[in-house]
């Protein structure tokens, strides 16, 4: 889901339902899920279902990767796996009151009928829109029993006279990302060797990127991707054994027909590796950086070959190509009389520029409101009508690969 309000208004018709149904209460009864606080709606008692803290689950946390099978690197080394693909998974807790103007009873009554409800609805389940459609969400409803410490000081907190109080945790809320992990293309093929013919042979085993970037506040954030998704002048590692800086690296492009090109990359796309890795490091000596003409976004192939080596060449390995968008004067960019100029390269017709979630329409003129343009690499956009003030991530995908992220417009 993306909306915790989904959960609070699940309980509120719970509460509402039960308290048309119950014979104890023969008076008006609003039930809300504002901060207690709030002054009465002017009915004779007032129940409030107030969602004061939220706390990740520590069961399930970062439960939905297996970082060492992904990266083959242990969890305590350093680099982690990004989790932009995971669920959050939340405990929430909420606060349950009475508030009548002048009858304790009432009070009492409208407590008795919630706290049964809610004791007979221990399992929720709702349906909610996420990244990939409507998913349906199971959570269990339980009472807590905070200490008298807990409560005063909480009370204390709210700003408001202490009332009868009972204190709920849902769990497991589960907050999914707008954009799930892609699916990667069906194995076509093995190759399974046990004891190579030319042990001096090349071997490609894969690629990765190391990602830097700013976020909105100016703090620096990196993660790596495998396989490498890199864009214009961001730099790809190669992994493998046996790699020569004169070997001879081909860029595989697969066709409709389910064959393939193959493309020898010229030695613009090479640069020797800073670090000089010794031989046997598992990483080759050189870097690969696409140049500003390199292949439009889409999902590539590499493979290595040698002169002269009997097994030939490598099998392809992924490489994905992406869209690239300049960092330089973010992280934050401002509007300057409502338009947002940013730098692009390597964004071909079918691409896409988005504010947060909100797919803009790409123009040939100026950009009205929801609009882009891009003049060579000069890329110039409006913000919807009605986008709330604030900072949106600007985002430009094509062919399903997306560029890093980096730059946050900030909407006065």
């Amino acid at each position: 889901m993306y909306d915790l309000s989904v959960v609070t208004d699940a309980l509120r018709r719970i509460l509402i339902e039960a308290l048309q149904a119950s014979p104890l209460t023969g008076f008006s009864v609003g039930v809300s899920g504002q901060h207690p606080q709030q002054p009465p709606t002017g009915n004779d008692c007032d129940l409030n279902l107030f969602l004061f803290h939220i706390a990740e689950n520590r069961f399930l946390k970062n439960s939905f990767w297996n970082q060492a099978s992904l990266t083959d690197r242990p969890a305590g080394g350093g680099r982690h796996q990004p989790v932009s693909y995971e669920p959050l998974c939340l405990d929430l807790r909420f606060l349950v009151s009475a508030q009548s103007q002048g009858s304790y009873v009432q009070e009492q009554q409208v407590m008795s009928v919630a706290l049964r409800a809610l004791h007979d609805n221990a399992t929720i389940r709702l349906t909610a829109p996420t990244a990939t459609g409507q998913a349906v969400s199971e959570m269990t409803v339980g009472m807590e029993a905070p200490s008298w410490d807990e409560l005063s000081r909480l009370w204390q907190a709210l700003g408001g006279p202490l009332r009868m109080t009972a204190q709920y945790r849902v769990s497991v809320a589960l907050l999914t990302p707008d954009r799930q992990a892609e699916p990667q293309p069906p194995v076509t093929g093995w190759q399974l060797v046990a004891d190579p013919a030319d042990p001096s042979a090349p071997r490609l085993d894969g690629t990765s990127r190391r990602v830097t970037y700013s976020t909105q506040d100016g703090s620096s954030r990196e993660f790596d991707r495998t396989p490498a998704t890199a864009g214009p002048g961001q730099l790809v590692t190669l992994h493998g054994r046996g790699l020569a800086e004169d070997d001879a690296v081909y860029l595989v492009t697969p066709q409709d027909d389910g064959s393939e090109t193959e493309t020898e990359l010229d030695a613009a796309w090479k640069v020797p590796h800073p670090a000089s890795p010794p031989a046997g490091a598992g990483v080759a000596p050189f870097l690969l950086r696409p140049p500003a003409a390199c292949p439009p976004p889409g999902r590539y192939g590499l493979r290595v070959g040698r002169q002269g080596a009997r097994d030939g060449r490598t099998p392809a390995v992924p490489l994905l190509i992406a869209p690239w968008l300049d960092p330089a004067g973010g992280p934050l960019v401002e509007p300057a009389g409502g338009l947002y100029a940013l730098r692009a390269l390597n964004v071909p017709a079918g691409a896409e520029v988005l504010l947060g979630r909100t797919v803009l329409e790409r123009v040939g003129s100026a950009p009205a409101p929801g609009q882009w343009q891009l003049d060579g690499a000069a890329l110039t956009l409006r913000a919807p009508a009605g986008l709330a003030q604030g900072r949106h991530p600007v985002r430009l995908r094509a062919a399903g690969v997306e560029a890093d992220p980096g730059l946050w417009a900030v909407q006065p």
